[in-house]
């Protein structure tokens, strides 16, 4: 299934990268967050990440699907049902991820930088 085929027309979506207790990074793009998840080891290796969907300035309460697409496809493993409640409650507590405006297209960074694709490995 095709990410872009499931956004709604005039949707202002993110996408936040949680690892562990900390908001990597957010993308305007769902596949940029796919490829940024990719740079992981697959399945259980590592610690807990995931990637929170956020629809006009709210996080999805569907841990399992991002457009969509399961969460498998990018990636994302956790321990627990908690541990990826936790996880979202940090996009949801994260001002930079809630009320990131991706309208402007300006992807935030905890360095403060946005990401362009020359940054985008």
């Amino acid at each position: 299934r095709d990410i872009a085929d499931n956004v709604s027309e005039g949707d202002v979506n993110a996408y936040c990268v949680v690892q562990g207790q900390e908001v990597l990074v957010a993308y305007c793009d769902a596949i940029d967050a796919q490829l940024h998840m990719a740079r992981y080891p697959i399945g259980g290796l590592g610690s807990s990440r995931l990637v929170c969907q956020v629809n006009n300035g709210s996080v999805s309460q569907d841990l399992q699907l991002v457009d969509g697409v399961p969460q498998s496809m990018f990636n994302s493993w956790w321990r627990t049902m908690e541990d990826a409640r936790a996880m979202r409650a940090l996009c949801e507590s994260s001002t930079k991820c809630v009320a990131e405006s991706c309208a402007l297209g300006l992807p935030w960074a905890p360095s403060g930088g946005a990401v362009s694709s020359a940054t985008r490995q």
